[in-house]
C-alpha cells in the first residue's frame, strides 16, 4: 500500500506485531472508559502449548505479561527457566516492549477484545 518509493519489506513476525498493537491501542481507547470491577478476578487459558493466567484488579487500566521460557526450548537454550516481564500503565507504552516484544502485543489485544 502507499506510494512506490515509500514501501518497505519487513518480515512477517513484524508486521503481525505492528498490526496487533495498533489494533490493541484502538481498542484501549473504550477500555480506558469501561467501569472499575468490583473485584478480582482470575481466568486461565491454554492454547497451542502456551498457557494463559489473566489476573484483573479493581483498579484503572494497567497491563503486564510475564513469559516463561522452559529449558532447551527454541527462546532457552539453557539449562534453567527463564522469565522475562513488560508492563503498561493507564496512559500505555512510550517504547517498544522489548523484553516480551510480539507475546506481549498478541497477549493484550486478546486481553482487550475479552
Amino acid at each position: 500500500m502507499g506510494l512506490k518509493k515509500n514501501k518497505k519489506l519487513v518480515p512477517t513476525r513484524w508486521s503481525i506485531t505492528a498490526t496487533d498493537d495498533m489494533l490493541g491501542k484502538q481498542f484501549l481507547k473504550n477500555v480506558r472508559n469501561y467501569p472499575w470491577i468490583e473485584n478480582y478476578e482470575l481466568f486461565y487459558g491454554e492454547f497451542m502449548g502456551n498457557q494463559y493466567i489473566l489476573l484483573m484488579f479493581p483498579s484503572v487500566w494497567s497491563y503486564e505479561l510475564f513469559e516463561l521460557y522452559l529449558p532447551h526450548s527454541s527462546w532457552n537454550p539453557g539449562q534453567e527457566i527463564k522469565a522475562s516481564t513488560d508492563i503498561e500503565g493507564y496512559s500505555g507504552r512510550k517504547s517498544y516492549a522489548f523484553d516480551t516484544a510480539g507475546g506481549y502485543y498478541a497477549s493484550r489485544l486478546q486481553f482487550l477484545n475479552i
